[in-house]
């Protein structure tokens, strides 16, 4: 499940600290549990600082909850299946095409002055995520999805629903029951 990072970007005996919230498979609804976590931050946008700072947060969880089969899921994973997981590369059946979880949740978007911008969703992640529509067409209002309109705020939330369709299509659903925590 994506994680959506809170840095509380602080300094404890000189280190640079952040916090970020990481999900715990459970066995009764809603199925997780989400939980925080401090760590070691290590800033910059170098893929060995992210690197280091995925490792900090994966030794946190392990010493502080005893949890100790994480995946990452990102494009920073050094894991196959949760580089795979990544909302960038978890593809999802959109009108009878497989597009990626991010490039679909962009092209949902509304605004006060355009969109949903559905042709969105044919372009690759990166470039989904960076079409000056997005910034260019007001404040954000809610999504449009299947005819669907979802607010900004709501359970579940709609980038959560596309994560969860996209994962329940994929090739990886029995190897995600091997990890504790994401």
């Amino acid at each position: 499940f994506p994680s959506h990072d809170t840095f509380a970007n602080g300094m404890r005996n000189g280190l640079r600290m952040a916090e970020r919230s990481f999900f715990v498979s459970t066995n009764a609804f809603p199925y997780f549990d989400e939980r925080s976590v401090s760590f070691e931050y290590f800033p910059g946008f170098a893929l060995s600082q992210q690197k280091k700072s995925i490792h900090s947060m994966h030794d946190a969880i392990q010493n502080t909850f005893g949890i100790h089969k994480i995946l990452e899921v990102s494009t920073k994973s050094d894991n196959m299946i949760g580089l795979s997981l990544s909302a960038f590369n978890l593809l999802l059946n959109y009108q009878g095409s497989y597009v990626s979880v991010e490039s679909v949740y962009q092209s949902s978007k509304v605004f006060t002055n355009g969109g949903p911008f559905t042709d969105i969703a044919w372009q690759s992640s990166i470039d989904a995520k960076r079409d000056e529509r997005l910034k260019s067409s007001g404040k954000l209002l809610g999504f449009l999805y299947a005819g669907i309109v979802w607010p900004l705020v709501s359970r579940p939330n709609f980038y959560d629903y596309l994560y969860i369709i996209a994962i329940r299509e994929s090739r990886y659903i029995s190897e995600i029951q091997n990890y504790e925590a994401f």
